[in-house]
Order: structure tokens, then C-alpha cells, then sequence
């Protein structure tokens, strides 16, 4: 996956991420805004490993925040959530 053209950095990925976060903070939780979240929160490690502005320390600190069992947890949903709503 490379960085979405609408957010072409991985800076830029991170905001949007955030952004999707407080939303769902600030307003009633629905299936898809949760699944949602949790695909772009689990997708944003590959933007980071994959943009070329991201610094050789930061693609570190992505490649192993996969190993955290929260980011793991993120993973199956994210995965489980895409393969139902397709």
C-alpha cells in the first residue's frame, strides 16, 4: 500500500488517523466507523514503512509496532472488518 494521494505523507496518513479518532470519541459508535478505524489506525505502520520522507528511525519504530499485541489486536479486526464488508 502506498501513501493515499489525498495524504501523500505518512505525517499526513497520522493526521487523518488522528482526526478519525476524535470523531469516533465525540460522537455514538457505529460497526463501520469502528471497523474504519481500525483498518486506517492498523494501515498507517505500512504508510510509514513505505514513505520516503518518513526518517530510517521512524520505519524502525513502525516495522516494530507490529509486534505489540494492541497492534496485532488492530490487525484482526481491521482484517476481519474488510473481508466482511466487501
Amino acid at each position: 500500500m502506498t501513501p493515499s494521494p489525498l495524504h501523500p505523507t505518512a505525517a499526513e496518513n497520522f493526521h487523518k488517523r488522528r482526526w478519525i479518532y476524535e470523531w469516533i470519541d465525540a460522537h455514538e459508535l457505529n460497526k463501520h466507523a469502528l471497523g474504519v478505524f481500525f483498518i486506517v489506525a492498523y494501515h498507517l505502520i505500512e504508510c510509514i514503512e513505505k514513505d520516503p520522507a518518513s526518517s530510517i528511525d521512524l520505519k524502525d519504530q513502525a516495522t516494530r509496532l507490529r509486534r505489540d499485541e494492541e497492534i496485532k489486536l488492530c490487525r484482526e479486526l481491521a482484517n476481519g472488518d474488510s473481508l466482511t464488508t466487501r
